[in-house]
């Protein structure tokens, strides 16, 4: 029997053409749906909380199953790291990262927010801050901090909402800042979950360092969904999900870490391979555990180049977005809750009533009668908004008949639950 070579095993660009090489006809849109694993009549229009991985890349994954199972020894030992090292190279590219010894990959935002702040050298009275709709992971984790290191956490009130411009949300935080000086850490979202803002984050990087603050920013939506120029940003520490815009599969995301300040920073897991000198060995193997997502990355990228391009994609679904908040908004006689300026692939819009158990009531019976799911969220003022996300597999249509659905379950009678839960993952 003839032995496999390891160039044959793990050739990166072969497997890439791959995917490249085909070429679509479809259009953005409905035949767009073709090209994803949807269940017959599920409709996505919540794309932002888990993604969407074309069959193409999915393909190209199991490709790398079949590797990684046909030789394990040859992928554990030198063949996933050796992809993943280009890997690495091309998302510093698309982010402008600088010098790629800079980034890492993680499992998602939640594992990259982890090892940075759980890595921090706290001690007692250091102080944090963060805004008042951080997602809950990032809470979470400064509250456990809070509790087992003793930091001080301090949270910016909440904006009023409607926001009208991004200077509101820099001057209250310079008002903040001014006022609970010293501050150790600040974190950020780039674009936060619920409402679905696009924070002035060039801004607030800027105002934290000209009070001596470090800045974690936590850019979970961002990347495919936002340009991102690191270089440019100037953060301490900025991660990212790759598997929700991106197109790449569950479990991948990136961590880049300042230089001078990566020698603190290890990953949430420290294996048999772990390297106190080596920033990037540190993360690259965490224990045995499938590493093929992050070795498909590339595939998702060369998948967005082949039908139509990146900013072709991120300009579709920001359209989309605004186009479907405006509507929405006509139909249930309410408002969008950002400026066009803070908006992204997602929207959000004001729900047709402040009962906040009847929206999650509409909810669960839109996602478990109808197959989809209309995120629901309350503000501290009592107004009830729905999150939306365009993508390029969904048109107008779709928006308008989830329009149409709520308007219709809001006129019958609808079983109010005596509590609405809270759906964290978003």
């Amino acid at each position: 029997m003839r032995r496999a070579t390891p160039s044959a095993l793990w050739e990166l660009v072969s497997v890439v053409v791959v995917v490249a090489g085909h070429v679509w006809a479809a259009s953005f849109g409905h035949d767009m749906r073709a090209e994803f694993a949807f269940a017959e009549g599920w409709t996505n229009i919540n794309h932002g909380s888990y993604g969407a991985v074309p069959k193409a890349v999915l393909q190209q994954q199991q490709q790398y199953v079949m590797q990684e199972e046909g030789a394990p020894d040859l992928w554990f030992r030198g063949g996933y790291q050796a992809l993943i090292e280009q890997v690495r190279a091309q998302l510093s590219s698309y982010v402008n990262a600088g010098d790629d010894s800079e980034l890492v990959l993680v499992e998602n935002a939640s594992s990259g927010v982890n090892a940075v702040l759980r890595s921090m050298r706290f001690t007692s009275g250091m102080r944090v801050l963060r805004l008042d709709r951080a997602y809950p992971m990032v809470i979470y984790t400064l509250d456990y901090l809070a509790k087992v290191e003793g930091i001080e956490v301090l949270v910016v009130p909440g904006f009023d909402y409607p926001v009208s411009s991004p200077d509101e949300i820099v001057q209250a935080v310079a008002d903040f800042i001014a006022a609970n000086k010293p501050i150790d850490l600040a974190v950020f979202s780039h674009i936060e979950s619920t409402p679905a803002t696009v924070l002035p984050i060039a801004e607030l990087i800027q105002l934290a360092h000209e009070n001596d603050i470090q800045v974690l920013i936590d850019g979970a939506h961002a990347l495919g969904n936002v340009d991102i120029d690191l270089q440019a940003l100037d953060a301490d520490y900025y991660l990212t999900n790759a598997h929700k815009w991106l197109f790449s599969p569950k479990g991948t995301a990136l961590l880049w870490v300042k230089t001078i300040l990566q020698y603190k920073i290890v990953p949430t897991v420290i294996s048999s391979e772990f390297d106190p000198d080596d920033f990037v060995k540190r993360f690259e193997y965490t224990g045995t555990r499938d590493y093929t997502a992050f070795a498909t990355i590339p595939a998702a990228m060369a998948w967005r180049e082949s039908v139509g391009g990146d900013q072709a994609i991120k300009q579709y679904n920001n359209d989309l977005a605004w186009e479907a908040g405006q509507l929405l908004a006509s139909m249930w006689n309410t408002t969008i809750l950002q400026p066009q300026s803070m908006a992204s692939a997602m929207i959000d819009v004001k729900f047709p009533s402040n009962d906040y158990t009847l929206a999650c009531s509409i909810r669960d019976t839109i996602l478990n009668d109808y197959n989809e799911y209309l995120v629901t969220y309350q503000l501290p003022d009592g107004s009830v908004w729905n999150r939306l996300s365009a993508q390029i597999y969904l048109d107008i249509t779709d928006f308008e008949a989830v329009g149409e659905l709520v308007l219709r379950l809001l006129s019958q009678s609808v079983k109010s639950p005596k509590q609405c839960y809270n759906h964290k993952t978003l």
